[in-house]
């Protein structure tokens, strides 16, 4: 079993779901474990062993950050059925980048979040797509995190890069640590939801709900 069902990943959720509750102040990063800001209004920013993925064009003047889950139903919806949309009418045109954040809710998550954080920065975008796309398949897998792995070795991944990735304990400790600075920072519980422009919305929001708020963002 790949190492992410180790006391660890309880300790982990046990320590998201308290942050979430009563904030955490002490395990926010610090400036010297922070990477460097990508967001001038983020409250959130990932720790340095977290690598940032943006969808769109890097210098777009308004960011969409999204916390999901690989293993959420809802944030499959948003994915496979609105994000094409997002993608074509707002990030393609320089409206508006997507910043994806983990948030997993189970150690399959968690799995899938750590393959993908490690995998090339160009084939980033089409392996999550890959894992929405196909959740309804690998969840119900006998062996979930061996089908994981075989959409990562389509992505371009190798055998070595899937395995240290998995056992990834600094990516592990950042991505927790990602949770922790949502709840902390935004209140965030539940997968999906939307920070945009420091606006919090919780669920699957429409393009049309979102083009109005990057519009609005822009005002």
């Amino acid at each position: 079993m790949v190492s992410l069902s180790r006391r660890s990943f309880l300790r982990a959720s046990t320590a998201v779901a308290t942050a979430a509750v009563v904030g955490v102040g002490s395990l926010m990063p610090s400036p010297s474990q922070a990477a460097t800001q990508l967001i001038a209004w983020d409250k959130a920013v990932p720790p340095a062993d977290y690598p940032e993925r943006v969808i769109g064009k890097v210098d777009a003047p308004v960011t969409i950050i999204e916390y999901s889950s690989l293993t959420c139903g809802h944030c499959a919806t948003f994915h496979n059925e609105v994000l094409p949309m997002v993608k074509e009418k707002l990030l393609d045109t320089g409206k508006a980048r997507l910043v994806v954040r983990d948030f997993p809710l189970d150690q399959y998550a968690f799995a899938a979040a750590l393959i993908a954080r490690r995998a090339p920065k160009e084939s980033y975008e089409g392996l999550v797509a890959t894992y929405f796309a196909q959740q309804h398949v690998w969840t119900r897998s006998e062996k979930p995190v061996d089908t994981l792995k075989q959409y990562a070795l389509l992505s371009g991944m190798s055998v070595q890069d899937v395995e240290a990735a998995l056992k990834d304990d600094a990516l592990f400790q950042a991505i927790r640590q990602v949770q922790i600075s949502a709840g902390s920072a935004y209140g965030i519980k539940a997968t999906p939801t939307f920070v945009v422009e420091g606006k919090v919305v919780e669920g699957v929001q429409s393009y049309d709900t979102l083009k109005a708020m990057v519009e609005a963002a822009k005002k």
